[in-house]
């Protein structure tokens, strides 16, 4: 038995929401939730995923929707092993070219995305651009994705530290999206699996929310009633960016 929390929010400044969620059977796009929900989830197989509308280009919160509709009706074929999670992704991605073609007012429509999949014991997780996966353990956060942005590459060579990464001027410059630009460019797809641990917890999540509450994440998450305190906590922040959430354990 899984519990699954989910959260989305356009935040304050934005004036739609181009987030998206997969909770189990259901896509939860266009919306503007006031506070956190709860599943139960009964099974040994869940699949959970977070999209996010890339900000500044047309129709992201379609292509957010799109992307997961697609991941959705892959689910069984990737749990059977019939399909891997990077060929569901570049399915997608064809998907929205397909679509552009025949709407080209949606060129460069596009999103980044990252998700779970838990069958029995090992756990998959997967990313496109800056949509991120933590691990949860105790009072640490620890990031099971990897970034597709300048920065983390700047990280990887040297050039910049965490630290300097966090105010970079470059932060949210993304290296890869699944995106209809009339595949000019590749998709960059990370993925790795792990064991799930005693009371481990995952958090799948947007840009906008890691940016506001990476360090918050583990005490959150720790709380007698975690909607409660991240609520408390929503309502006294100011985003500038679409929130959006998704807490297994």
């Amino acid at each position: 038995m899984f519990k699954v929390f989910y959260f989305t929010n356009k935040g304050n400044l934005r004036d739609t929401n181009e987030d998206a969620l997969l909770v189990s059977e259901r896509i939860i796009s266009s919306t503007n939730m006031e506070k956190c929900e709860s599943i139960d989830i009964d099974g040994k197989n869940i699949f959970l995923a977070v999209a996010d509308g890339i900000g500044g280009h047309t129709k992201g919160d379609l292509a957010s929707k799109m992307v997961l509709e697609i991941l959705k009706s892959y689910k069984d074929d990737i749990i059977e092993k019939k399909l891997s999670i990077e060929d569901a992704i570049k399915i997608a991605r064809d998907e929205l070219e397909n679509y552009a073609r025949t709407n080209p007012n949606s060129f460069g429509m596009g999103c980044t995305v990252a998700g779970v999949l838990i069958v029995g014991s090992k756990v998959q997780v997967f990313n496109v651009g800056d949509c991120r996966v933590y691990r949860l353990l105790g009072k640490r956060a620890i990031r099971l994705t990897k970034d597709h942005t300048v920065v983390e590459e700047l990280i990887s060579s040297g050039y910049i530290t965490v630290d300097e990464a966090k105010t970079h001027s470059k932060k949210h410059a993304l290296t890869s999206a699944v995106i209809a630009d009339n595949y000019r460019t590749e998709v960059q797809i990370y993925r790795n699996e792990t064991e799930i641990i005693d009371e481990d917890r995952f958090i799948i999540c947007s840009d906008g929310f890691w940016d506001k509450f990476e360090k918050e994440m583990p005490e959150i998450s720790s709380s007698d009633d975690f909607c409660i305190e991240f609520q408390k906590r929503f309502h006294l922040g100011n985003f500038n960016d679409n929130i959006s959430f998704i807490l297994v354990t």
